[in-house]
């Protein structure tokens, strides 16, 4: 069978969709993402059960007016959730020049680390011939022992080592944690952020040196960042030392090494209670345990067993007494000591480990916005203003 990205995107959301929330959710969640209405004249409402938690709404809100972008094609800038190049660990990078237009010339790629500490930079470079590909170690091309996370963009080949950005949606990436202290490994795809313009424009219309996530329209130089991101499931999660012990990344793509950045998660269990409201403060980016970030995501939380409203027997299917749900984030704010950002843009990664094994995936997106940026060195922001939110 065949089909394109954008419908194994669709079929995807739709099958988690149908496990979290049922036949009629499914199809209304499935028009949010994407998919064409199913039915007409849903309204939206919210429940209660008699006792203890809020039931989340029965259809998702409004369709958005900024729709959540494709990230499953070729872009002109790549961004890597995770970078470790501590010691005992390997991390492979992968880019490839996947969609190069008929006689297309080389294309050359700026790489830039983002140490997790202070949100600085190190950068290098490569150069692509039309359908090649470069798979690296991190630290062979540039040694700093640090942690963080990644990104590249195609740039002009004339430049020095920092280069003007240029138009040229032809990469697409992968990347590979491998730690030999405890054995375990995972890979995850790039996100692909297209260029906005025609092929080989320079790319940095404000002329500010941050790579814009801003979509089009004056100066759009990538698309724009997701507005909120939603983690399709997580299985309960066990205190210190058991069998379930997940990570979960985010990254700031709104404030930078001047900005702390609330996160507010909503955390669902498979029934379609709210677990837990709470926000949660990070600074550039960060990786704890899943249990740190949400406590509510803790397995005796997450259903009370003798309450029909609040448990839904035999789920999830061959678990056992296994528990599940699935987490909503959105920024709510990033504040420096001259900017409050209001909505910052973020992203975010779960690494799973249950009983030995890890299994890492993109989440989806819901929405996206213009205030994206990599990376904010300044206190004020993306505008010397401050003050202005921005």
């Amino acid at each position: 069978m065949f089909a394109s990205n954008r419908s194994w995107h669709r079929a995807a959301c739709f099958a988690t969709a149908l496990l979290v929330f049922g036949v009629d959710e499914a199809s209304a969640f499935q028009r949010v993402l994407g998919g064409a209405p199913t039915a007409t004249g849903a309204t939206s409402e919210q429940r209660t059960k008699p006792l203890g938690r809020v039931l989340g709404p029965t259809v998702p809100p409004p369709p958005c007016t900024t729709p959540a972008r494709n990230r499953d094609q070729c872009g002109s800038l790549l961004l890597f959730p995770e970078l470790d190049n501590t010691e005992g660990v390997k991390t492979l990078f992968t880019i490839t020049d996947a969609c190069p237009a008929e006689l297309a010339a080389s294309v050359q790629v700026e790489i830039v680390y983002i140490n997790r500490l202070n949100c600085l930079e190190s950068n290098t470079r490569i150069t692509l011939t039309p359908n090649d590909q470069l798979t690296f170690v991190t630290k062979a091309l540039l040694s700093n022992d640090m942690q963080g996370f990644a990104y590249a963009f195609a740039r002009q080949t004339s430049a020095p080592i920092t280069g003007t950005p240029i138009v040229a949606n032809r990469l697409i990436g992968q990347e590979t944690i491998l730690n030999g202290i405890t054995s375990f490994e995972y890979t995850i795809n790039a996100v692909a952020f297209r260029g906005i313009g025609n092929e080989g424009d320079l790319n940095d219309d404000d002329g500010d040196g941050i790579r814009d996530l801003n979509g089009p329209g004056v100066n759009g130089e990538y698309e724009e960042a997701p507005d909120k991101i939603v983690i399709p499931r997580f299985l309960g999660q066990d205190p210190d030392d058991g069998a379930v012990d997940s990570d979960l990344i985010l990254m700031s793509l709104s404030g930078g090494s001047a900005f702390n950045t609330l996160v507010l998660f909503l955390v669902y269990n498979e029934r379609g209670n709210l677990i837990t409201s709470q926000e949660a403060e990070f600074r550039c980016w960060e990786k704890r345990q899943l249990r740190d970030w949400a406590p509510g995501t803790l397995n005796d939380g997450l259903d009370d067993l003798m309450d029909p409203n609040d448990s839904d027997p035999g789920e999830p299917v061959g678990l056992g007494t296994r528990q599940a749900g699935w987490i909503w984030l959105n920024g709510s704010h990033a504040t420096s000591t001259s900017e409050d950002i209001i909505d910052p843009a973020i992203y975010a990664v779960l690494i799973e480990r249950s009983n030995g094994g890890q299994a890492a995936s993109l989440p989806f997106e819901l929405c996206s916005q213009t205030n994206g940026d990599l990376v904010i060195l300044s206190s004020s922001g993306d505008t010397p203003q401050t003050g202005d939110g921005q």
